[in-house]
């Protein structure tokens, strides 16, 4: 892929040293998600995901009431949400009766506040990415969607692993991973629920797809007794066929992968047949799982592509305001679209006027959104807002 893209290297003195480690972790990731999509046919592949999503968010209450009779139909608890509010309090009462809750990286969850809400109520809930692990531990904001410690150096890493394991941690990258995984397994395993989000959804098989490298997810989903799923209705594909391609190219996208090293598809609880053909929930996997679908807001044609995201964050590796500060990061997520999506759920931000229009952002999407496009009509909605008052 010829992007034509020139990034100029933002030189910082030694207090800025998250930005430089930040900076150099999006010129890899740039690099291995383009060598990775000219091997794998890339630009074939994000024709077709863009036909699926454009298709998906235009027909989306037609596919929403499938995806919700056949998730069901699976076993599924499903709740369709109107609001994060309302998504909150049905995580609460599924809960309700879990004291350890183990979760996984989901944009949805953050966005609502599951976990604080669930902190208040008492419960004790680790993330298992370790990134999201360590931004938690630290108190931090998460800065990029899949690598959310991207601006901490091993060091400081090392620094609060040890603590959390109670044992000295070299800043060694690999004796950072070994220790912690080692922790962590143990607190996967005394349990009571997990949460992840999902990357796609297929609605005529009434499936969650999921993508991983790190083994955390496929843990978490079957070491419990509880499953619970949080994602909005744009996640949602009208088959399984559908969902693998999103899933791949979130994959190529967002981490250089051809595949990622773990894709699951979970269609209800675990359950056998195995004694006289009588089927039982709760074999080696969660027996109780439910999925809450968090419907997206109606908002002007001209914003619809905001729902075809994919969350990989390539598009932050070649935005040049956040790849040379601390702008274009908010509630609803990161660069461009995140601005544009905090305008949709309503949330006023002021890096709207931030974003330098280069466009960018949508040579390297691999849904071809037009981030620059979206802000560029957002901006011209406030103006015409500004010119009424």
């Amino acid at each position: 892929m010829d992007l034509g893209i020139k990034l100029k290297r933002h030189w910082v003195d030694g207090k800025n040293m998250g930005l430089v480690t930040r900076q150099r972790s999006l010129l890899a990731h740039l690099r291995r998600s383009l060598e990775t999509s000219g091997h794998f046919n890339g630009e074939s592949l994000r024709d077709d995901v863009r036909k699926i999503k454009k298709y998906s968010i235009q027909n989306i209450e037609k596919i929403t009431n499938e995806a919700v009779k056949n998730l069901k139909k699976a076993g599924w608890n499903v709740y369709l949400a109107e609001n994060g509010e309302s998504a909150v309090n049905f995580a609460l009462d599924f809960l309700s009766d879990a004291e350890k809750i183990v979760k996984s990286k989901s944009n949805a969850v953050k966005e609502i506040g599951l976990v604080e809400a669930l902190v208040r109520e008492g419960k004790e809930v680790i993330e298992t990415d370790l990134g999201d692990r360590i931004v938690q531990i630290l108190g931090e904001k998460p800065l990029h969607p899949l690598a959310p410690a991207i601006h901490i150096s091993k060091e400081r890493i090392a620094e609060v692993i040890s603590r959390e394991v109670g044992f000295r941690v070299r800043p060694d990258v690999e004796e950072i991973v070994r220790s912690y995984s080692k922790w962590l397994l143990k607190f996967i395993l005394e349990s009571d629920a997990s949460i992840t989000g999902a990357n796609a959804i297929s609605a005529r098989e009434g499936a969650v797809g999921l993508i991983e490298n790190e083994g955390n997810i496929s843990l978490i989903t079957r070491l419990v007794r509880k499953h619970l799923v949080v994602s909005y209705t744009s996640k949602i594909v009208p088959t399984l066929s559908d969902a693998l391609k999103v899933i791949q190219a979130t994959s190529i996208f967002g981490a250089g992968q051809p595949a990622g090293t773990y894709i699951s598809f979970i269609s209800g609880p675990s359950k056998t047949a195995d004694i006289e053909g009588e089927i039982v929930n709760g074999m080696h996997g969660a027996e109780d799982v439910a999925v809450i679908l968090i419907k997206t807001p109606e908002i002007p044609e001209e914003l619809h592509e905001v729902f075809c995201c994919l969350n990989c964050g390539i598009c932050l590796s070649v935005c040049p305001v956040y790849y040379s500060s601390d702008h274009m990061i908010t509630g609803k997520g990161y660069g461009g679209i995140g601005v544009a999506r905090s305008f949709v759920y309503g949330e006023e931000n002021e890096d709207i006027w931030r974003c330098t229009g280069c466009r960018a952002c949508g040579e390297v999407c691999p849904v071809r959104i037009d981030s620059g496009k979206l802000i560029n009509f957002i901006r011209r909605s406030y103006e015409r807002e500004n010119d009424k008052g």
